[in-house]
């Protein structure tokens, strides 16, 4: 059953230029809706769904432009709540390669910020949802970028962390590449 999107979290989306900006050959806004469908598909928890709809809003690592600003967090915490901004919030500071250096781990899971070395520890949940959140931002544009994306060995060796119907998904997609081989 798909989840109603509610007018207030597309409003800030469009106010701040996300439907005219540009993304992965089609609008940012259309990439989060596009982010968002995946995991509702994937049946995600409402806030790892907000956090989904507004996972490229600070900008990231590969995309940096910051459609609201980090003195925006306030307005967008009171828009999709804590944990979701927490999460989208991480999603644009963390180096994202540097989530693989869990695999392996069973505790003591961190990630290092785009800004510097700086470590954030990461409990599990944390590590699945920015895994599934990667996965779901991976595949909704991989067939418009001719099937490549950035650090797609690392994303495959973490889809144990995924979320099942994202590691699923992403097996299926990655099922044929030379890295998907390997134990």
């Amino acid at each position: 059953m798909e989840r109603a999107l509610e007018p207030e979290k597309l409003s800030i989306l469009e106010e701040a230029g996300a439907g005219w900006m540009p993304h992965s050959r089609r609008s940012l806004l259309e990439h989060l809706l596009g982010v968002r469908a995946l995991l509702e598909g994937w049946r995600a928890r409402p806030a790892l769904l907000d956090a989904g709809l507004f996972h490229a809003v600070y900008g990231t690592e590969f995309f940096e432009r910051e459609p609201l600003g980090p003195l925006e967090r306030d307005r967008v915490r009171a828009v999709i709540g804590d944990e979701a901004e927490r999460l989208a919030h991480l999603w644009g500071a963390l180096q994202r390669r540097t989530l693989a250096d869990n695999v392996g781990r069973t505790e003591g899971f961190t990630a290092l910020l785009r800004t510097g070395s700086e470590a954030v520890p990461l409990s599990k949940a944390d590590l699945s949802d920015l895994v599934t959140l990667w996965v779901a931002d991976t595949l909704e544009q991989v067939d418009r970028l001719g099937g490549r994306t950035r650090h797609q060995p690392e994303l495959y060796a973490l889809r144990s962390f995924a979320a099942a119907p994202a590691r699923l998904a992403l097996e299926r997609v990655f099922a044929d590449r030379p890295f998907a081989k390997s134990p």
